[in-house]
């Protein structure tokens, strides 16, 4: 088993707002010999970076935490999976960025870059950021997708991803 960092997405405010929600998981995977991931399913051990409104939907809350039990956790109460059990890992489009993450930062490995992450995502919920719906008029959105690509401001190489 080897730890990897996924980009996930799945519908943002239970698909109400028309738009997505992205997060970051760190999960240990499967791996063939030359390092293809044979096997992305959720585990008790993953870990997620996220943001999320408050409930009131005023205050950006933003920070590292186990996946289960997490509002991006799959059966987690109010989440698509809850209505629809079907829900997979490849439901939720999960990327493995490992390799961007490490091209850009020159980590010894996805739990240095993941460290690094998380103590940049962990001041972000720290700085007390009011939560913005996405629209079209508005040029900064401090929300949970602009959270999860803030992390970027940790080095990492993304440039020439595609998929």
């Amino acid at each position: 088993m080897v730890l990897r960092i996924f980009l996930e997405s799945k519908p943002a405010l239970y698909g109400l707002v028309g738009s997505g929600h992205l997060y970051l998981v760190l999960r240990d995977v499967s791996v063939d010999a030359n390092g293809n991931v044979t096997s992305n399913v959720e585990t008790v051990n993953d870990w997620v970076i996220h943001g999320f409104p408050n409930g009131s939907l005023t205050h950006l809350e933003a920070l590292e935490e186990p996946l289960l039990g997490s509002l991006d956790g799959y059966g987690a109460a109010g989440n698509e999976e809850a209505t629809h059990p079907g829900d997979t890992v490849a439901n939720r489009n999960s990327v493995d960025i490992t390799s961007y993450v490490l091209a850009g930062g020159g980590y010894a490995d996805a739990q240095s870059a993941w460290n690094a992450m998380a103590s940049y995502v962990n001041g972000i919920g720290a700085a007390d950021y009011d939560y913005e719906l996405p629209d079209n008029f508005t040029n900064h959105i401090a929300n949970s997708n602009s959270t999860t690509l803030s992390v970027r401001s940790v080095p990492m190489k993304l440039s020439g991803y595609r998929d």
